[in-house]
């Protein structure tokens, strides 16, 4: 039965959703834990190697693209 209230209302239907969707319903409630863990962890691990991999990557690549269109180095500019 869903919440009386805006917001219980809006969590409990995208708790409905994801329940329904991935079939977190039907595990118990430590393997929805241990599922969750480690998709949290997966989320995590993936925006910290953007934040840290992805600057230097597209700078990296900004040279790369300027020596191939241009066809002197950016660095000696």
């Amino acid at each position: 039965r869903p919440p009386n209230t805006p917001v219980a209302r809006f969590f409990w239907r995208w708790r409905m959703w994801v329940g329904g969707t991935f079939g977190t319903c039907m595990l118990e409630p430590w393997e929805t834990f241990v599922l969750l863990s480690f998709f949290i962890m997966f989320i995590f691990l993936l925006v910290y190697g953007i934040y840290r991999y992805l600057p230097s990557q597209a700078t990296f690549l900004a040279r790369r693209a300027h020596y191939y269109l241009i066809g002197t180095d950016a660095s000696s500019t």
